[in-house]
């Protein structure tokens, strides 16, 4: 059982046994009472320490752009506020080709560190339109994968806000996120997509309806497996720097079709689409030469380097299945809706714990 379910029962216990020693009904000299008393307020510290005080054992650690809270130790607060700093700097680098200013305000990041909680979190912020603010992360997780996961993805959202000042297409937004992850994490992503796209499960998104997507889904599992792969395939093609220019482009009326043949020369969605499906086939290969298209925009490509190296793992990455694979619905529609969002209204970027992300 729980130290802080039996720490209410010893106290009434006490305070019962007290009361019959003030009451004299318990025959006890003064030096006994003498030390019923300072156990009793040794109990009474410790309860309120673990219930009301919970914080005690808490620790905070400010950057200049975070605020680390309830971190377990000063140590893990430190490691966790730098390690927000250094992806910052080194995503927005990779991302954006430049360092972002210092936020107006710094970010809050409620920690929930546990080796047996799934790695995940939330982030939200408010859009003005010029930029963002009242930003507040929660995150939990193991501290190896808030460390080389949680973080990156988290702040990944963050650089992509402030650069946009709106909220990104799901499918941009999470497959962006996805790809700085630990390989650990992204082979999990590559094993979902291979069961959504069996044409038997039925839960693979044609690229007409998923680059519409500005909210989560009842399931966001595939959307995240198939953002991820769709994102991986675009950076391969055309670098980090070329990716947010075509996200840029493609958001300025919502015309994907025309974008996707803009950055990366495909006549439309159902052609990436087909491209897409053929890559995947092919086993994810590095020979790209059989996928490139003659982009109507020079390659403006960006070092493809995570911002950390990941891991060596023993068992190598899967790469996605030779198999058939069908997309329900038609291929592309270019009569895609072009309503702007609110940039006013504020936006919650939601993704709680993912049964995946472990």
């Amino acid at each position: 059982m729980d130290v802080r379910c039996l720490l209410p029962r010893c106290l009434l216990l006490l305070c019962f046994w007290y009361r019959r020693i003030e009451d004299k009904e318990v025959g006890l000299s003064m030096a006994a009472r003498f030390s019923y008393n300072k156990i009793l307020t040794a109990v009474f510290v410790a309860a309120v320490i673990l219930f009301g005080g919970l914080t005690v054992f808490s620790a905070e650690y400010s950057t200049s752009n975070f605020v680390i809270r309830d971190a377990p130790t000063p140590e893990l607060a430190k490691l966790f506020g730098d390690t927000a700093e250094r992806c910052r700097a080194e995503l927005s680098q990779l991302w954006l080709g430049k360092q972002l200013p210092d936020w107006s305000a710094p970010c809050p990041i409620s920690i929930n560190v546990g080796a047996h909680l799934g790695a995940g979190g939330q982030t939200s912020f408010v859009p003005t339109g010029s930029e963002v603010y009242g930003w507040d992360m929660r995150i939990q997780g193991s501290v190896e994968r808030i460390v080389d996961s949680v973080l990156p993805h988290e702040i990944t959202h963050m650089i992509l806000a402030s650069h946009f000042c709106r909220p990104l297409p799901r499918w941009l937004d999470e497959g962006a996120a996805t790809s700085v992850e630990h390989v650990s994490e992204q082979q999990k992503y590559r094993k979902m997509l291979l069961n959504y796209l069996d044409p038997s499960v039925g839960k693979a998104l044609p690229f007409n309806k998923m680059v519409t997507m500005k909210s989560y889904p009842s399931d966001p599992l595939p959307l995240y497996s198939q953002g991820h792969a769709v994102v991986e395939l675009l950076l391969t093609l055309g670098g980090h720097r070329h990716f947010v220019n075509f996200v840029e482009r493609g958001m300025e009326n919502g015309n994907w079709s025309n974008a996707v043949h803009e950055f990366y020369g495909y006549e439309n969605l159902g052609e990436l689409q087909t491209a897409w499906i053929q890559w995947m086939q092919d086993g994810s290969t590095n020979n790209m030469a059989t996928y490139q298209r003659t982009s109507v925009r020079e390659n403006n490509t960006a070092t493809t380097l995570p911002p950390q190296q990941p891991l060596q793992l023993a068992t190598p990455m899967p790469s996605y299945a030779a198999k058939t694979v069908v997309l329900p619905g038609p291929a592309v529609d270019d009569k895609l809706p072009t309503k702007e969002v609110n940039r006013n209204e504020p936006q919650i970027l939601l993704e709680w714990s993912l049964p995946v992300r472990r």
